[in-house]
Order: structure tokens, then sequence, then C-alpha cells
């Protein structure tokens, strides 16, 4: 599992190294208003290397539509549990 920030760069080389494991790239901030370095802008626009997507954002969602495996997961306990 990875985080939005730097370690979406180790995204291509988990891939080839284990092509096998489920690899979750988990979204939690918008680094696109982060002022992130370009390098980390790219390396989330090729979010390919993951096979799941996940942020508890519908807005951070949307910009991963293409992506074909990405699910809305709030952050939390719900109340109810």
């Amino acid at each position: 599992m990875c985080e939005s920030g730097s370690p979406v760069l180790l995204g291509p080389r988990l891939a080839e190294l284990a092509p096998q494991v489920v690899r979750f790239y988990r979204v939690l901030d918008d680094i696109c208003l982060l002022n992130a370095p370009d390098v980390l802008l790219r390396a989330e626009r090729n979010h390919h290397p993951f096979t799941r997507t996940s942020t508890a954002s519908p807005h951070i969602g949307a910009r991963f539509a293409h992506h074909p495996n990405v699910t809305l997961e709030p952050i939390g306990i719900p109340h109810a549990e």
C-alpha cells in the first residue's frame, strides 16, 4: 500500500518486484493543491502500477475515474458501529 505523496514513486518498482501482489494506492491528499514537485504529479497520473486506487473523497476519486478499480472508502469508523 502506498499513500499519496512520495510513496507513489515506488509503484513501478513494486510492480516489477511483485507483479502478483495487489498494490493499493491510497489517495489521502490532492497533491495538485500541495505544490507537489512535477515528478510526483507525473507519477500519480501514471498510477497504472497500482491494482487498486482508494480515496475517501469523491472529488479526488473523480480524478482517477479512468482507472479500472477505484473505490471510495471513508476515513474512520461509522457512527453506527
